[in-house]
């Protein structure tokens, strides 16, 4: 049998351990602790009597500890990964065809259509992962999609779950405008949303991505008829958004942005359906940003991220001082978000996104009830062709953040399935390879987008790094829960509007 186990000490020296097999955080003491590491090789009898003799003066906590960890193993399967399961999951990746990936799919297990209306832009943010400084992946063209080839996009992915919306009314998906730039293609958008409308049988959502410097009031007319959620990019104030979201003048976009938001907020005080979403590299003074949206009455910040640091040449202009001063300030908003979160203080949604996008993994782990696609049982990435990418001209990839070295299909074909089992099959040769026993393997942030390289995958840190990091993240959580259990009640509502606006 195999631990599957990560201990973790909070601020004030309480010892804790995630069981991965059943998703729950639970003390820990040493006998307990001492108790499962000898059970890995020993009979519960042997355990208990080298416990009893080593711990002489405490047989009933010896007697707990153990007993507890046999109720938990027979109830919850929890604690040990044995050889048959060991087995079965290896049995799964090596067995599973293209049959099963369509039983999977059938079973209702797509949600998203992404269509890349256009790969044009009017902007040239110096940090587009859409440019030139990032590798392998397509730069800004003239390609627009025509109103046929997203037609027939719809009309595959909502063909391929009408079944569903029979044994499953509520099922949702969500369709999601992006590019380039969407609204320099607004007309299009406009009637594929008609069109959606008019042939879904399931409720469907509506997103749009938009630099929001075109947004013009027809526009936020025919956004808050048809409820759509528009993230809206913005990275913060004047000087740290026009460091980099700029026009191909090199003129910055702040005051046009923020003038757009302000007119839509004017005219549509009551809709909730905008929100911000802000990038920050090694030079953006993240303090300013927390202090510049905790004071403005711009929308709420839905997502923050990070410039993405793999297969790019973006990062080579960083001095070790900007590392230095990214790695403090990032350190202080730690620091703030805990401290406010243990006293119940309200946070900006700027310092929210940015630490909760961290935590989060944690914060929605899986169960002990959940059960994981068996072709992909490693790590918290979805499953190629759960959602679906569909570029200008009818190519589709698996994710709008990848590059363009293993597509799934096209327009012509659909989603092609030996393609998929092919990528699959990639991912778990190499990024999965080290996953069996590790303590992280359903929550590790390694995905399918972050992982992907020159037609192959890679690390993008070590698993090692990855599983201290995950025993801070649980450690911060576990620190704030501890004088604050209250502090996550209204997580999941904070999640469901990132998804669903």
């Amino acid at each position: 049998m195999e631990l599957c186990l990560l201990p973790f000490i909070t601020e004030a020296g309480n010892k804790y351990f995630y069981d991965r097999k059943t998703g729950v955080t639970l003390p820990l003491n040493d006998i307990l602790q001492e108790g499962l590491e000898k059970m890995v090789d020993n009979e519960l009898v042997e355990v208990r009597e080298i416990l009893r003799g080593k711990y002489a003066g405490e047989k009933n906590l010896v007697d707990g500890c153990l007993d507890f960890i046999r109720r938990w193993q027979e109830n919850f399967g929890g604690f040990f990964l044995n050889q048959g399961e060991l087995q079965e999951i290896k049995f799964n990746i090596r067995n599973y065809d293209e049959r099963t990936l369509q039983e999977f799919f059938n079973y209702g297990n797509r949600y998203q259509l992404i269509l890349n209306v256009t790969e044009d832009c009017n902007m040239r943010c110096k940090y587009c992962f859409l440019s030139e400084v990032y590798n392998f992946t397509r730069c800004r063209t003239e390609k627009k999609m025509t109103l046929e080839t997203g037609k027939r996009a719809i009309d595959q992915f909502l063909g391929g779950l009408q079944h569903v919306a029979d044994f499953n009314p509520g099922k949702r998906v969500v369709i999601t405008f992006y590019g380039g730039e969407p609204l320099l293609e607004f007309s299009l958008v406009k009637r594929l949303v008609e069109y959606a409308r008019s042939i879904a049988k399931m409720p469907i959502s509506f997103n749009m991505t938009t630099n929001g410097t075109l947004l013009q009031e027809h526009m936020m007319d025919f956004i808050v008829e048809n409820e759509i959620y528009l993230a809206v990019s913005l990275d913060g104030n004047r000087e740290n958004n026009d460091r980099n979201r700029v026009f191909p003048s090199g003129e910055g976009t702040y005051d046009l942005v923020c003038g757009n938001l302000q007119k839509f907020r004017e005219k549509y005080p009551d809709y909730h359906g905008v929100s911000i979403i802000s990038v920050f590299d090694w030079q953006t003074d993240l303090e300013a940003n927390d202090e510049f949206f905790s004071q403005s009455d711009l929308p709420a910040v839905a997502f923050t991220s990070g410039a993405a640091t793999f297969n790019t040449s973006y990062y080579d202009q960083f001095s070790q001082e900007d590392i230095a001063r990214h790695s403090k300030q990032f350190s202080r908003l730690w620091q703030k978000y805990i401290h406010y979160k243990k006293e119940g203080q309200e946070i900006s949604s700027y310092l929210r996104c940015l630490i909760e996008g961290q935590l989060s993994p944690i914060l929605i782990r899986p169960r002990h009830e959940d059960v994981r696609a068996p072709m992909v049982p490693f790590t918290n990435t979805c499953v190629p062709g759960m959602k679906v990418s569909v570029r200008a001209h009818g190519e589709y990839d698996m994710c709008e953040r990848v590059n363009e070295t293993m597509p799934i299909g096209c327009l012509e074909k659909g989603v092609n399935l030996e393609k998929i089992k092919k990528i699959i099959d990639s991912f778990n040769e190499t990024v999965g390879k080290n996953c069996w026993t590790c303590p992280i393997n359903n929550i590790c942030n390694f995905c399918f987008a972050m992982c992907m390289g020159d037609g192959k995958f890679q690390l993008p840190i070590s698993c090692e790094e990855s599983r201290n990091n995950f025993s801070q993240y649980f450690s911060v959580v576990n620190s704030i829960l501890e004088e604050n259990p209250k502090a996550y009640d209204d997580f999941d509502i904070n999640v469901e509007w990132f998804f669903y606006g």
